[in-house]
């Protein structure tokens, strides 16, 4: 199911041209890409600070998974780069879908719950580096938790 699930995935990606637009931080029809995880198990986000990556095994009904550089020393600021500022009851739009945000949390990486992001159904779920900055790497992860609006 899995095979079947990210082979579709991957064709809605290509055919498709799917954009996500976070209205209230000025972020305007963002590519969405495919991607998977690292040989560590992170995100493996797109090189393009411009890009959004859908996480490939996310399956019909399941969470969405987007990730993207909050910013790039060669790129500057990512198309994440606002997130943060973000707000409950604001929208995101993916392909035209509407998904009320219900939480913005910075947790730190080493207190991430990985398995509470990749499991559920029907969350879109916006994550993104964030907190202090260690000249190497950021300490923390911007989560953004939405559901589809009702209606």
């Amino acid at each position: 199911m899995l095979v079947i699930a990210t082979s579709l995935v991957g064709a809605f990606i290509a055919l498709l041209s799917p954009t996500v637009e976070l209205p209230s931080i000025d972020v305007a029809a963002a590519p969405i890409v495919l991607s998977g995880i690292t040989d560590e198990g992170a995100l493996d986000v797109p090189t393009n600070v411009s890009d959004v990556g859908l996480w490939q095994h996310s399956a019909p009904g399941e969470n969405i998974v987007l990730a993207a550089h909050v910013s790039l020393r060669a790129q500057g600021r990512g198309v994440f780069y606002d997130l943060k500022h973000l707000q409950p009851g604001e929208t995101v739009i993916v392909m035209g879908r509407t998904f009320v945000i219900d939480s913005v949390d910075t947790v730190l990486k080493a207190d991430l719950d990985s398995e509470a992001i990749f499991t559920g159904r029907g969350r879109l779920i916006l994550v993104t580096c964030g907190g202090a900055f260690s000249g190497t790497s950021f300490e923390s992860n911007v989560v953004v938790i939405a559901t589809p609006e009702e209606g």
